[in-house]
């Protein structure tokens, strides 16, 4: 089991073509995912931008 907040790289040498970040956030999943979908409340969490799903 990974620790909260740690990372795993996938790939070979020094050149990895994946990252996966863990970690236990305090909100419950579907807030977070509202959070990371509508651009409102990114902007808010984040800052403003133009990321679109």
């Amino acid at each position: 089991m990974k620790k909260a907040g740690s990372t795993t790289n996938h790939g070979q040498g020094d050149a990895p073509d994946a990252l996966e970040f863990e970690y236990e956030l305090a909100e419950p999943p579907e807030k977070v995912w509202r959070a990371l979908t509508i651009p409102e409340l990114l902007a808010a969490w984040m800052m403003p931008n133009d990321i679109s799903p």
